[in-house]
């Protein structure tokens, strides 16, 4: 006898789960709608019909709630022949259909597999999760309506339970739901049950995900990732990014007094390339938010068409730098500088923008002056780069930050190994780029390796450094 039989006879003789009815389904509900400590144990409910409750079902039932029995997790089936009311309550419109009934009162329904194991495993990830399904009503009442100052804003995803990405974005946002609750709610909305809402706010792609504030909808376009879904709600509440109109446009680009230097995307809400653009945008916003003197700004050339018609602006995006009046890479006949870099990423902005930026990075480009640096009473960090190093030209801003953030602690240099090539050899240089420290206790032309490349990696390491010379110092005195 295999194996599988004799597990099949097994569960035969377990007894069947509950039937519920209708009356037992609103008792469940009211139960998990009581704020009671600690609240009532969830369930998984079936819904069936009697013509589809054929024994593999029963079986893979029976199977569930055994697997279920130690997680406080109740198992029940209702008959939506028998029992249309609580069907209709949660959209059950396939048979067999499974949903979660849990705390709030809330539901999320399965789509997949009628397998017990996988059943199971959707059941602990949904009660963990804060996921909420919406239906019309709850929709119109706490998400679109929601205006007042104190509604938490709405992250709604738009699917079909046919459409693969969105299958593969769903366990994405439930994981996002954990760790994101305190900010937004988590919501979703079955298209294929809820056709005519989805028509009517113009739901034409799945997924569709768009944060509702205050009722205003944002969309997002980013990676299906928990990560970049997370940043896509952080940067729409708190953005990094200022949304610019005529009038600020005018005030602070076009008639700026101060030394602020200005980056301006130009876009359209329907243009895809924009829509690729937008996390890269938020993500050099954020990267260049230690900079002082520079802002980075936004512009919606739909909501605002006769701007950018004035400013001639011909495509979307256009990304275009505005100088202070007094930088050299100002002029009457230049006003801003257009970016056309084929690779819109954030990186590689970064390393356009800081050409327009004044370096706080010494170059060392002697001999002479190399062992200067070596003799010097001060310490200095050296970044030794070839020009032709794609590495070294997207490390540059980042040394250039490091400079920055190390003042008055350490002197910052850069050497030029195409140029230099000798003294490279000699201090042991034989990648691209190469950090290293130098101060009075270091006199070896090497100096000491740096085996970082981040920002906050290397001012850590400095600082590390620099305290462990002044500990040496006073356990000497």
């Amino acid at each position: 006898i295999e194996a599988k039989h004799i597990f099949k006879a097994v569960l035969s003789k377990l007894p069947n789960v509950r039937k519920l009815s209708a009356k037992d389904v609103k008792t469940i509900w009211d139960e998990l709608s009581d704020d009671r400590s600690p609240p009532s144990d969830p369930w998984v409910v079936e819904f069936t019909t009697t013509e589809n409750d054929v024994e593999a079902n029963q079986l893979e039932t029976k199977r569930l709630a055994l697997l279920l029995s130690d997680q406080n997790i109740n198992v029940g089936k209702v008959f939506c022949d028998r029992e249309p009311k609580p069907c209709a309550q949660f959209y059950i419109q396939k048979h067999p259909s499974i949903a979660v009934l849990k705390s709030g009162p809330n539901y999320e329904v399965y789509h997949g597999r009628i397998l017990a194991f996988d059943i199971a495993n959707f059941a602990k990830e949904s009660l963990t999760s804060r996921l909420q399904t919406l239906d019309p009503n709850v929709f119109e009442d706490k998400v679109n309506n929601a205006v007042s100052a104190d509604s938490k804003p709405w992250f709604v995803d738009f699917f079909s339970p046919w459409c693969p990405p969105c299958m593969r974005l769903m366990p994405e946002i439930r994981k996002a739901s954990r760790n994101a609750n305190h900010l937004v709610n988590f919501g979703t909305i079955d298209c294929t049950v809820h056709s005519s809402m989805c028509k009517k706010y113009n739901i034409r792609s799945y997924p569709t995900v768009l944060l509702y504030n205050s009722s205003v909808a944002h969309q997002f376009h980013g990676q299906h990732s928990e990560h970049d879904l997370i940043d896509f709600i952080q940067d729409t509440l708190f953005p990094t990014v200022t949304h610019l109109t005529p009038e600020t446009f005018k005030e602070n680009v076009e008639r700026k007094k101060s030394t602020t230097l200005w980056l301006v995307d130009f876009f359209a809400p329907w243009c895809g390339p924009c829509q690729r653009l937008a996390p890269q945008w938020t993500k050099l916003a954020k990267m260049l938010k230690d900079e002082p003197n520079v802002m980075v700004g936004s512009i919606d050339c739909q909501a605002f068409s006769q701007l950018c018609g004035d400013l001639e602006v011909r495509s979307y995006p256009t990304i275009r730098l505005y100088p202070h009046k007094d930088s050299k890479y100002y002029s009457k006949d230049q006003k801003f500088h257009l970016f056309n870099g084929h690779n819109r990423d954030a990186e590689s902005l970064r390393v356009w923008v800081y050409n327009f930026i004044p370096s706080s990075v010494k170059e060392i480009e002697t001999e002479d002056a190399f062992k200067k640096v070596i003799k010097s009473k001060h310490i200095w960090l050296l970044d030794f780069y070839t020009p032709w190093c794609s590495h070294c030209t997207y490390f540059a801003p980042e040394f250039e930050l490091i400079s920055k953030k190390l003042k008055g602690k350490v002197k910052a240099g850069k050497v030029n190994c195409q140029t230099l090539g000798q003294l490279c050899r000699e201090a042991g240089v034989t990648a691209y780029p190469t950090v290293r420290l130098y101060d009075k206790s270091t006199t070896s032309t090497k100096g000491l390796p740096v085996d970082a490349f981040a920002a906050k990696d290397i001012v850590a390491f400095v600082d590390r450094f620099i305290a462990s010379q002044e500990n040496s110092i006073r356990d000497e005195l």
